[in-house]
């Protein structure tokens, strides 16, 4: 008969919760494998105003993306609250134009523009609404990041698109 000591069970349990986790991430790698797609790259974008800019709250930013998804952009701010501190809060409708179709989100953000020789970091949320050609009925986020300033910004972007 197997016998086991309070010392010989701990591997015994570590591995069966190895193999529970390992089968957990192999069964969900295999409902999503055929739907999901992580993304990745750059944007480049500037500041646009004037009769451009159709904003409630005058913040426009007009841009290109490089990556997963390539192609022009544009975001229309439609909430714009500053702090004390220098940090601004926002939101905006953007619009990616992709060579494969147009993706759609909401964007939620927050701007450190703070005199303060930290480059203005930023830090952004895109929820996916909506979308056409490839992008027709796709999900999902995205997250952009990097440093802005009163003209425009560099970032990175990081997420996953989710299709049907």
């Amino acid at each position: 008969m197997f016998h086991l000591t309070a010392k010989s069970r701990r591997p015994a349990i570590l591995l069966v919760l190895l193999a529970l986790a390992a089968g957990t991430v192999l069964m969900a790698t295999r409902a999503e494998g055929e739907t999901n797609m992580r993304i990745a790259g750059i944007i480049r974008s500037q500041l646009v105003t004037g009769p451009e800019c159709t904003s409630p709250v005058g913040l426009c930013l007009k841009g290109t993306f490089f990556g997963s998804l390539n192609g022009p952009n544009e975001a229309v701010g439609f909430l714009f609250i500053p702090q004390e501190d220098g940090v601004i809060f926002g939101k905006s409708h953007v619009v990616v134009h992709d060579r494969l179709g147009d993706i759609s989100c909401t964007s939620s953000s927050s701007f450190d523009l703070a005199p303060d020789g930290n480059n203005s970091p930023f830090s952004d949320l895109c929820v996916i609404t909506g979308g056409t050609g490839r992008w027709a009925g796709a999900q999902g986020w995205f997250h952009t990041f990097g440093n802005g300033g009163p003209t425009g910004n560099a970032a990175e972007y990081r997420g996953t698109i989710r299709l049907p």
